[in-house]
């Protein structure tokens, strides 16, 4: 556990609710991959709860999307149109024709959450195919799917992109998760470099571990309610709710635990806009030697 606020919370909390009226998504169309089960479903669950006019889910398996898209539907207390789409986020071709779609549709997308990924583990000896299939999905695939989403028409809406990350980020040691680990930090730190080229008022771009959640994925890797003190499904899915309103714009770029206390973390806005490194993936704490000055790495 990393924490960077006194308080950590495994529970929802009034700041980051979905019924609390600053985090409404009113008018706004969310489109999440990975969307159809696991904590991609539980994000898609929350914008439903915060009132979002469109919720639209991405996975590669259309009985489950189905049934996903059923279930979100049911939950709507504010008649968002929930709907699913059938795309493999790894495959240039269907990915570009999905957002040709949008644009044939007049469908703008306001907030983007980057949820797939490939978490195999192994060893980093045993070839290359394993790894570079971590780096193609976690990499190439989610970059992919943020310069499409930005290359949208842009109007004069506040969009959002944020990417699931993990503590596998910036963990060390991770063994057998090497491909895992170095694969999150790279698209991590690409998005902290994107952001640097995106102005936050086209689109705030957040990195989010989500916590710890007893997922259907985790259980397949055999892990049950009694290994690890889990996290509420409500923390990483109302949090990135959070995370794509106007609140969370001192986060631009920034690699945050949905855990952390949303109001401790905006005491401490002026502290981040002093120093460009904190809450980024790099090296830390040290000096670097430039026309014969030291400076602090993270500058």
């Amino acid at each position: 556990m990393a924490t960077f606020t006194k308080r950590y919370h495994r529970e929802s909390y009034e700041a980051i609710s979905t019924e609390t009226e600053s985090n409404w998504q009113a008018g706004r169309t969310i489109l999440i991959n990975g969307g159809s089960e696991g904590i991609g479903f539980t994000i898609a669950k929350a914008f439903v709860a915060a009132r979002a006019a469109s919720v639209i889910i991405l996975g590669r398996r259309k009985d489950t999307l189905d049934m996903a898209v059923n279930s979100l539907r049911s939950t709507s207390i504010s008649g968002t149109r929930v709907s699913g789409s059938v795309c493999d986020f790894t495959s240039d071709l269907e990915v570009h024709s999905l957002w040709r779609d949008f644009v044939e549709r007049n469908i703008f997308v306001d907030v983007l959450v980057l949820n797939a990924g490939d978490a195999r583990t192994g060893s980093l000896l045993d070839g290359l195919s394993r790894t570079w299939a971590a780096f193609d999905t976690n990499v190439l695939a989610n970059l992919r799917m943020a310069q499409l989403f930005l290359a949208q028409a842009s109007d004069d809406r506040s969009n959002a992109l944020i990417h699931i990350s993990s503590f596998m980020a910036h963990s060390n040691p991770a063994p057998d998760q090497g491909a895992y680990s170095a694969s999150k930090a790279a698209i991590a730190n690409l998005f902290q470099h994107l952001a640097e080229e995106v102005p936050v008022e086209k689109a705030q771009i957040i990195n989010v571990h989500p916590g710890a959640i007893l997922t259907s994925a985790a259980e397949r890797h055999g892990y049950d309610e009694n290994t690890l003190p889990w996290d509420s499904d409500d923390v990483p899915g109302h949090f990135c709710v959070w995370a794509s309103t106007k609140a969370a714009t001192f986060l631009h770029g920034r690699l945050v635990w949905a855990n952390w206390d949303v109001n401790e973390l905006q005491a401490r806005e002026e502290e981040l806009k002093k120093e460009p490194g904190l809450l980024k993936i790099g090296l830390q704490g040290c000096k670097i030697i430039t026309s014969g000055q030291a400076n602090d790495c993270s500058e």
